[in-house]
């Protein structure tokens, strides 16, 4: 240190000085890989999530909840205000539509929402792969003690402020929506699905 220090003119200030800022980029690098991990968890497989696809129809399960085996999804859903998103599955106007009594029965989720570790961005982007579900493929919901079957009949986006996705209907539907990739001011992506 002392050789270093003559023959290269450095100080003891400018040595913590280099040092710091060798401690600092450590630190920013392992924070930008932390933050690139958040943002591929709900993509990623080994990080594990609460919503799980329950392949035992469990009875002691009462939770009214919706299977979307395609993806792998169990999830379970709310009525409530925002508050109930930032849980999992808002169940919107839950006096428009219901499995057991019919009309729109609506159910939004985040699409993506950040969160502190990679598990918590998981949990809060329970809708990350709704796109993947196509025309045809079968949602299954859990509601007071019964499931209900549905078939995907339509998958379209809408913008943002699109409120006719969330219209009363006589008919026996489903309708599930969350915010494109793109973010909430992008638009929606929408599956409308008919009970079998």
């Amino acid at each position: 240190m002392l050789f270093a220090r003559k023959k290269y003119g450095y100080s003891k200030a400018r040595l913590l000085l280099r040092s710091g800022l060798l401690v600092l980029s450590n630190i920013m690098l392992a924070g930008g890989v932390y933050i690139i991990l958040l943002s591929l968890s709900p993509q990623i497989d080994f990080v594990p999530t609460p919503y799980r696809l329950n392949d035992s129809d469990d009875i002691l399960d009462k939770r009214n909840r919706v299977q979307i085996e395609k993806i792998g999804l169990e999830v379970p859903y709310q009525s409530g205000g925002l508050e109930a998103l930032n849980k999992g599955v808002w169940w919107r106007h839950a006096d428009r539509g219901n499995p057991k009594d019919g009309g729109n029965f609506i159910l939004s989720a985040h699409r993506f929402y950040i969160g502190l570790t990679p598990k918590g961005t998981k949990a809060r982007s329970p809708f990350y792969k709704l796109e993947d579900v196509q025309v045809g493929d079968k949602i299954r919901v859990f509601y007071e003690g019964d499931w209900y079957g549905y078939d995907v009949v339509k998958k379209y986006t809408v913008k943002p402020d699109a409120v006719e996705i969330e219209a009363p209907s006589t008919e026996a539907k489903m309708t599930l929506y969350t915010c494109t990739l793109g973010g909430t001011y992008d638009g929606r992506v929408v599956l409308e699905a008919h009970q079998l």
